[in-house]
């Protein structure tokens, strides 16, 4: 169990501190609104990264533990996830959008569920 927590906090912390799309979405509205503006958005992002590595984590945890084999299985599987994200984002097509006359506050909802902006 203790192993498990620790890879999960480990996992957690990685995520929370790396460039990803809500760290950025979070620092432009920092620059934009704010820091007591965008804390909300910040707050909401924290409690859905929360959520979801608590509940994927318990739930791969108990896979683990009734389905030993399955591990190798994910390993292999997740590996050519991220190799076909990386494909898509590096071929993805890019095309810059001015938003700035339409652009509101960020809220706690925008923050825990990113399609509702």
């Amino acid at each position: 169990m203790t192993a498990t927590l620790v890879s999960m906090m480990l996992f957690a912390f990685t995520g929370a501190v790396s460039p990803g799309p809500v760290n950025i979405i979070a620092a432009s509205a920092g620059a934009n609104f704010g820091f007591y503006k965008a804390l909300p958005h910040v707050l909401g992002a924290t409690v859905a990264y929360t959520l979801v590595v608590l509940i994927a984590g318990s739930l791969l945890n108990q896979m683990a533990i009734y389905m030993p084999n399955i591990a190798a299985l994910l390993r292999y599987v997740g590996a050519v996830f991220l190799l076909y994200m990386s494909y898509k984002i590096a071929t993805a097509f890019s095309e810059v959008q001015d938003d700035s006359h339409s652009q509101s506050t960020p809220n706690f909802l925008h923050g825990a569920v990113p399609s509702t902006r």
